[in-house]
């Protein structure tokens, strides 16, 4: 990978990361997540189960049990739910 496009991909990272950090750490201290997840912690984890389904679906093309192409529709809500079902928000345990 050339370096340059390398340091961007990790400045673009970083950024997104520390932004939902920044988020869920407000949803803790709103008492909409759960308080003891480590904010930046649980962001890096989140964000890159996000990046490595979008990746395989759309990328790679990675298709589902039954053959059919992943739609965007159900990857959007599949990561949703497991976002909110990993920092405990209110209705989705």
């Amino acid at each position: 990978m050339v370096p340059e496009f390398r340091e961007f991909r990790s400045r673009r990272a970083d950024a997104f990361v520390r932004r939902n950090a920044r988020g869920i750490a407000d949803l803790q201290a709103r008492g909409v997540a759960d308080r003891e997840v480590d904010p930046m912690m649980a962001s890096r984890a989140l964000s890159g189960m996000v990046s490595v389904m979008a990746y395989n679906a759309f990328v790679l093309g990675q298709r589902q049990e039954q053959g059919d192409a992943v739609g965007f529709e159900e990857l959007v809500s599949t990561v949703t739910r497991l976002w909110a079902n990993a920092l405990r928000f209110p209705g989705h345990r």
